[in-house]
């Protein structure tokens, strides 16, 4: 790239004054290595202009700082001995509670009416309701995951196609630079 005596940054992001700015067209008029460089600042600028948007960082955190402790049930869990205390605390309170619940005195009376084949067939339907109702969050679940890759899918295809364009009009750039100057 050549040293002109323009500055060509301001000229593409039109800082320039207004006569520096036509002496400059006029320079591009009779320049076209120049008249190059400038519209590869152009197609630059045009490419960082179509990327996303990104949110800055709002705060970095550090090692040191007390967000990222874990808080008391973090580390009560982390620890072996203390997460085996508290299994053997649990167990030990429920085997105290077992003893002193009283106990059912043996099958329920025989004048309840209901038998064994009554609780096992509502015990099927209800396991098969919440089949289907898991079958159908399955399938909400599943259709929004290929929704999302399908938008995903386009977005990418979008970007290809742009990046594909970008690249045909340097190559554009190049032949007319190459044809004009006698290059290959």
């Amino acid at each position: 790239m050549k040293q002109h005596e323009f500055d060509w940054n301001a000229y593409v992001l039109k800082e320039m004054p207004p006569a520096e700015r036509e002496r400059a067209a006029a320079y591009l008029a009779a320049h076209p290595e120049a008249r190059a460089e400038v519209e590869e600042l152009e197609m630059t600028l045009t490419a960082l202009s179509r990327l996303p948007q990104a949110e800055p960082v709002r705060r970095i955190a550090f090692v040191s700082d007390p967000v990222l402790e874990p808080n008391w049930w973090q580390r009560f869990w982390a620890s072996g001995p203390r997460l085996a205390f508290a299994g053997a605390a649990m167990l030990s309170v429920a085997i105290v509670v077992h003893a002193l619940v009283p106990q059912a005195a043996g099958p329920a009376p025989a004048g309840t009416g209901i038998t064994t084949e009554q609780v096992r067939a509502e015990v099927h339907a209800a396991v098969a309701a919440a089949r289907t109702e898991e079958q159908v969050r399955f399938e909400q679940v599943k259709a929004e995951i290929l929704d999302q890759a399908q938008a995903q899918r386009q977005a990418d295809l979008e970007m290809v196609r742009e990046a594909f364009v970008m690249m045909e009009k340097r190559l554009a750039t190049a032949q007319s630079l190459a044809v004009r100057y006698g290059g290959d």
